[in-house]
């Protein structure tokens, strides 16, 4: 019922339940959902994929999330939301089918760890439609007037006001790791020059490295 929540914060705490019991939909102006380090179970919270100003989600070392990425209702080649989001994390955990479309569409992602999950799919040619993958840091920058990427959180408790920075420094980041995905790199991969930290380590990728 916590519909004006602007942060939730819920990382490295022993907390436990079905997330996926959560509409993200219904919390109109959240911008940041961490909830990292917990033993969490069943699906991701419903409404990811649809919302609309979410900038950071993270869900990693839960271990006992499973299902799809995204809610089961999210698998779909197009989404209406997320196109503020930056920073895209669910490694660690249980998840598992193919990953959907909608996650190579996001315009402004900079950070994609999917790593140590159960995803099946292939990597797909459109992997150009991830804007900052494909920028230089020197173009990034003068996309957003800065040369790091930093998620300053002011947070007010009993009259005391702290800055909690979340992520510091300009990292692009593209970890899929120890999945069991399959199939070739895709040639659009080489064009992706805003990267700055890959691991496709531990799948089933075949065929020549793009160049």
């Amino acid at each position: 019922n916590l519909t004006g929540l602007v942060y939730l914060l819920l990382s490295r705490n022993e907390l436990a339940g079905k997330m996926e019991s959560w509409d993200l939909s219904r919390m109109l102006d959240l911008y940041t959902f961490a909830a990292y380090g917990n033993a969490f179970h069943g699906g991701l919270p419903s409404g990811l994929a649809e919302h609309q100003e979410l900038v950071l989600f993270d869900v990693q070392s839960n271990k006992h999330l499973t299902g799809p990425l995204g809610g089961a209702t999210s698998t779909s080649a197009s989404i209406t939301g997320l196109s503020y989001l930056r920073v895209l994390s669910v490694s660690h955990n249980g998840l598992s089918g193919p990953i959907p479309d909608w996650v190579w569409q996001l315009p402004n992602l900079q950070a994609l760890d999917l790593s140590n999950n159960r995803f099946t799919s292939q990597l797909p040619a459109s992997l150009t439609h991830l804007s900052y993958f494909c920028m230089t840091n020197q173009t990034a920058a003068e996309e957003d007037g800065s040369t790091t990427l930093t998620y300053n959180l002011p947070i007010v408790t009993k009259n005391n006001e702290f800055v909690l920075s979340y992520v510091q420094n300009r990292r692009i980041v593209f970890d899929v790791s120890m999945n069991m995905l399959r199939g070739e790199i895709p040639q659009s991969f080489g064009k992706l020059q805003g990267l700055t930290e890959v691991n496709l380590s531990h799948n089933q990728f075949s065929g020549t490295i793009p160049e």
